[in-house]
This record gives structure tokens, sequence and C-alpha cells, in this order.
């Protein structure tokens, strides 16, 4: 059984061009359904294909844009194969220009729309599951360890690095984690940990639009670390507020895409990436703390977000083009590092200064203002007037 996460994997394998196929074709499935989960599926697509292409063509459809909705029973079949019981292995997902149209065709049969209510997708089962083996599998969880050649049978394979508190600089909230019932998460071999693919849990919709939702993601689920915020995982969510524990090593590109409602978070020092376009978008985030720790700011990751200042920590070593553009009340960045990072240049699209169109006359504090460095006193680094501290 696919599950539409699985879907939205897929659809994140394919090509720009694969992607405009997959939604027209899409579209016309749907016609005169009123399938509402398939429909925000659909929106949900069409959306990512406009933040991706940017410049190109950009798509209007006809179905009316679906709130997420606060009543978890509508998302049972969609979760039921991500269960406190197991973590399920996802298919892998299709590197970029190597989707091809079987594929999409075989997506689209998959997909039924049955008396209006959500449906669990049916797959034909050409994609491998996550590792490249062939079947359905799930991996044990619970009073047996996982058995994964990746990972060591020692217990200190399933724990933190202690060598950091980071505990002292991303204290937890006064509030409980959330359930595991409001994520799919899945098994990442990359970061040995558990990847949280997508929230499905309570947003601000219909008639609690203003009202204020936290999230606490969890530690650990089932005994292994979270590690890591999967592309899309809270992308277009009406929330206030998310915690991001000290397990986390990585999030994911487009994460916290156009979350527009959230106003505040802290990056802890064990993530060492922020991905393209990680918090594009998120117009009302105000504020924005970087834990030393962090090595990559990806491009456009703060892309016209809400941010008035920011710290850049000396461990950062790179940052992508326009990571900060179009933050249009960002006045005062702060470099705790006389070397500036490594300018990533963005792989598709005009390429941007970092800080380019923030508030008029924005300033970089630097530790020193030299010419082999930032800059003279003065000069402009990236959309920045250069001064020391």
């Amino acid at each position: 059984m696919a599950s539409i996460s699985e879907l939205r994997d897929n659809f994140d394998g394919m090509t720009l061009a694969q992607k405009k196929q997959f939604i027209n074709n899409l579209k016309t499935k749907l016609q005169g359904s009123n399938n509402a989960a398939h429909k925000q599926f659909l929106n949900e697509c069409i959306q990512k294909y406009n933040d991706e292409a940017r410049l190109g063509t950009k798509y209007n459809t006809d179905v009316q844009s679906v709130s997420q909705s606060t009543n978890k029973s509508n998302n049972t079949s969609l979760r039921s194969n991500y269960t406190e019981d197991s973590l399920k292995q996802p298919p892998a997902k299709t590197a970029k220009g190597k989707s091809s149209t079987k594929l999409i065709a075989t997506i689209l049969i998959s997909l039924l729309v049955v008396g209006g209510s959500a449906v669990a997708l049916v797959s034909t089962g050409i994609l491998p599951p996550h590792g490249g083996n062939t079947g359905n599998q799930t991996l044990p969880i619970g009073d047996s360890a996982m058995h994964n050649p990746t990972l060591s049978d020692s217990p200190d394979s399933l724990v933190n690095d202690n060598t950091i508190n980071h505990n002292e600089l991303n204290p937890p909230p006064d509030f409980p984690e959330n359930p595991v019932s409001d994520f799919e998460y899945a098994y990442d071999e990359e970061t040995s940990g558990v990847e949280i693919l997508r929230y499905i849990g309570t947003t601000a919709s219909g008639n609690n639009i203003g009202t204020e939702v936290n999230v606490r993601i969890p530690e650990a689920i089932q005994g292994y670390p979270v590690t890591k915020i999967g592309a899309y995982a809270f992308s277009y969510m009406w929330i206030t507020y998310v915690y991001i524990p000290n397990s986390v090593k990585v999030i994911d590109r487009e994460a916290f895409l156009s979350s527009s409602r959230l106003t505040s978070v802290t990056i802890p020092g064990s993530v060492t990436t922020i991905g393209v376009g990680a918090f594009y978008r998120c117009t009302d985030l105000t504020s924005i703390t970087i834990a030393s720790g962090v090595t990559s700011i990806g491009v456009e990751a703060f892309f016209s977000s809400g941010l008035t200042s920011v710290r850049i920590p000396s461990s950062v070593t790179s940052i992508g083009h326009g990571a900060f553009a179009s933050c249009g009340r960002l006045y005062e960045v702060y470099f705790e590092s006389a070397i500036p990072p490594t300018i990533v240049r963005a792989a598709y699209g005009a390429s941007r200064d970092v800080f380019e169109r923030v508030a008029s006359g924005a300033i970089a504090f630097v530790p020193e203002a030299s010419p082999h460095g930032f800059g003279i006193e003065g000069s402009m680094w990236e959309g920045l007037i250069v001064t020391t501290r």
C-alpha cells in the first residue's frame, strides 16, 4: 500500500518537466471529485512546483484550497503505516533526472478516488523500499534493538554526543512533547536516526484560525534519536512555534516553507545543515537563534522572512545565495568570525546577494574590517554595509 507521504516522496524526486506532467494528469483525474485529502495533495504539488520554478510557468487550479483539518481521524488511513509499533521504510526517492513517464503513470493509476473520502493508495511496487531491498519491510522497534548494518549494537549508537551540553543553549519548553501519532516518520540511514517526514497534528485553521499552535518535536521515537527534519515536513503549516530538539542534525530543504505563522525558532548546535529554502517565506518569523555548530546555511534559507536581526556564529563556513534576501525588516547582522563564509551559488534562477533587498542601510557588524575579509569600513559585502563592533 502506498500513502500520500510515499506519493509525495516520488513527486519530490521528479524533474520539473515531469512534475508539470504529473500535476496536469492529476488535475484531470480529480475533476468532479470531492475528495478533500487528494485535492489538498494536488494543491501541495502545485505549490511545490511554483516554488521550485519561481521564474517559470505558474499554475492556477480550480480546486479550492483545503485548510489542514484539526480532525485527525481524516488522516488515519494516511498514517497507518507510521505507527508507534514500527518505523516503516519509505520507498527510495528517485534521483532527479532519472524519473520516468512510466513512474508517473503508475502513481496516477494507483490513485483511487472513492466516495469523496480519503482512501489508501495502491502501489504497484515498482519502487524498492528505502535501502534498496525488495519488498515491503519494517524495522522492528521496541524491546529488541533494530538490526541494521549501519548501526552498532552498542548502546552508544542510540544516544547523542554528550561532549556538548546543548540543553544549556536550547532548553526544552515547559509543555510536553507532541505524541508520536502527530508525525509521519522513517529511519534515516545517513543520520543514523529518525527522520520526521511530515507533521500531521493540529494546526490553526477553521474556527481556531487565531489560536497559537506550539509544536515540540520529540527528541527520540521508540528509543532512536530524531536526527532529521525532512523536506517539506512542516511546509505550509499554520503553527506559531516549534521546538527543535538537540538530537536533530539536519533541517532539510524547504522543511518550513511558507509556514507564515511561525514566529520564533532556535536552531540548536547539534544541527550542522540548514537546507535550501528551509524557512522560505516564513513572513512572521521575527526571532531566530542559530547556535554554534551550524556549518552551512542553504540558498534562500530565510528568503522573505520577517527577521529584524540575526547573529551568524563562527562555525558557519558557507551561506547560499539569497539566504536572507528580501527580508525587508532585517537591519542588523552580527558575524562572530572575521573570516567571511564561502558564498554558495544557486543551482537555479538568478543569483542574489546573500542579503539582497534587506532594510535600507542594513549593517554587517564584524570583528575586524579588512580588504582580505569582509572589506574595509563602510564598504559593501553581499548587500550589507561593513562596520566593526
